[in-house]
């Protein structure tokens, strides 16, 4: 990633302050004190400092701001700032709120305006993304300054936005965060993603409070009724129910046992919606500990985590008690496949039946065979003896309307699953083939792996009506991803550069199975 080029950012600027002037530094400790800093010195109203890498950033409630990645946008803007006459600043935090709620605003209309759709704000100042933080805004107040003979009141306005990171593969991060190009599958300017929100942000700061909190309410992540837990200062955690922000910024919520609603700062407590719904990854003996470990983090990574939450389960524990709060099951790579079917099959098969969903991945496609459309019943292979996959090239059927060409993934699979795919049910929705018609159309050139039983059924990926639900069998082992390569399976690490030029499409891919699913 190169450094931030300011020529590139002045051509998409129509701002008369904002922006106009840029202080830019590779390394810096954080550019909020920068921007202090150059205000005090005669900084104008607009300036920002941009860093691409901080080694102290800071967020709200006196976090660390990780900012280690100079492929992101870490700025900082000097605002000179007239008060209403009833407002003091040093009792009352709301202009701190009114500015992070420009920004945050200011932001979500930028990424709106590259085509990144669903982002919402968190109160009160994170932008999320299904659940996933993108952004996040901070203001302070730094007191009275001078300013041409006059007396203004500084605020310093900071923005972090992930813009180029894969945080999808970050072995911390992927729960929690996104960017920008893991959304968009592309990597895009951080300058025209300046220039986008400095053109946003003039003139949301011109807006009063209650202009403010109309536009934030049209993107607020938590709705009126959402269950959430809040987190207070002592560490402990209570259950309530959203109802509303207020006009001073302030969250009104009602706790748990409790009739009379009760009003809260945002510098006082932190918001997390309850997840009522629960995806479950197998896990123990029968399966292959990196297979649950990668799904466990492919659906961190991918699902809405506002709306599941993703949980690893001993096969042994399967009972019908748990599967009453289960929006899908997912079975990965299996160590060996059973020779009787064991017991929690039997409590799958029941809950697919009933209107469940379940993904079966690689091996696990075995324990899934229909005979007349209706029945599901297990077929045993032998052991499982192969220790390292294939790469395949498999097509995305659902592409968007706006893609005019196939869209190519190129995915794991072990050879010994390729027998393991059952093709007698009586509705299936294909989401993933190979463009195998003949035994010419194997190149050995390229180091992608094609048999005879591939030519002779081609379909990756497939959804499939089973009973009142629904069923995906997926082929290949599309848990792995490349940066996982060096944990599990480091004689292929020449090959990572496969899974990382289709790592979007594999993302798409399993967001569609998803969907179909959920």
């Amino acid at each position: 990633m190169t450094s931030f080029d300011f020529s590139i950012a002045e051509k998409d600027l129509n701002t008369s302050c904002i922006g106009r002037k840029i202080n830019h530094k590779v390394v810096t400790v954080t550019t909020m004190n920068d921007a202090e800093d150059g205000a005090r010195q005669g900084d104008p109203h607009g300036t920002v400092y941009i860093a691409d890498v901080m080694t102290d950033g800071r967020g709200t409630k006196g976090r660390n701001w990780v900012a280690t990645s100079n492929e992101n946008l870490y700025m900082s803007i000097i605002l000179h700032m007239q008060l209403l006459q009833d407002e003091d600043p040093s009792v009352s935090r709301r202009k701190e709120f009114d500015i992070d709620v420009a920004g945050a605003l200011a932001s979500l209309q930028a990424l709106e305006e590259i085509g990144l759709k669903e982002v919402k704000i968190k109160w009160l100042n994170d932008l999320w993304v299904k659940g996933h933080k993108i952004l996040g805004a901070l203001t302070e107040y730094k007191g009275k300054i001078t300013v041409d003979s006059r007396d203004v009141h500084l605020y310093v306005l900071g923005i972090g936005l992930n813009v180029n990171c894969d945080m999808r593969r970050d072995p911390v991060m992927h729960r929690i965060s996104t960017s920008v190009m893991c959304e968009l599958g592309r990597s895009v300017s951080r300058e025209v993603i300046f220039a986008k929100i400095c053109n946003h942000l003039e003139p949301l700061l011109k807006m009063d409070r209650q202009e403010l909190l109309k536009l934030y309410k049209l993107h607020e992540a938590f709705q009126c009724g959402d269950k959430v837990k809040v987190y207070k200062q002592d560490n402990s955690v209570v259950n309530c129910t959203f109802r509303e922000v207020n006009d001073d910024w302030s969250v009104e919520l009602i706790e748990d046992g409790h009739c009379t609603p009760v009003c809260f700062p945002c510098t006082e407590i932190s918001l997390r919606q309850i997840r009522a719904k629960v995806v479950y990854v197998l896990n123990g003996q029968d399966f292959h500990s990196w297979s649950s470990e990668c799904l466990l983090k492919t659906c961190n990574s991918l699902l809405d985590i506002q709306t599941y939450e993703v949980k690893s389960i001993s096969a042994e524990k399967v009972n019908f008690d748990t599967m009453t709060s289960c929006a899908m099951v997912i079975i990965g790579q299996l160590t060996s496949v059973p020779k009787s079917t064991p017991n929690y099959m039997t409590i799958i098969e029941d809950y697919v039946k009933k209107g469940g969903s379940c993904l079966a991945i690689g091996n696990a496609c075995s324990l899934f065979q229909s005979e007349d459309g209706n029945e599901i019943k297990g077929q045993h292979p032998t052991q499982v003896q192969e220790e390292i996959p294939s790469i395949i090239e498999t097509i995305v059927c659902s592409v968007p309307s706006s893609e005019q060409r196939k869209q190519h993934v190129h995915l794991c699979l072990f050879q010994d699953n390729c027998q393991l795919f059952p093709t007698h049910y009586t509705t299936s929705n294909i989401l993933a083939y190979r463009d195998l018609n003949t035994k010419d159309d194997i190149r050995e050139s390229d180091g992608t792996h094609i048999c005879d039983q591939c030519i002779d059924n081609s379909t990756d990926v497939v959804v499939l009506d089973v009973g009142k639900g629904k069923l995906c069998l997926c082929r290949p082992n599309i848990e792995i991803c490349y940066a996982d390569l060096h944990e599990y399976f480091p004689r292929l690490e020449d090959k990572s550069g496969k899974l990382k030029d289709t790592v979007h499409h594999r993302d798409l891919l399993f967001q569609d199975i998803l969907t179909k699913l959920l």
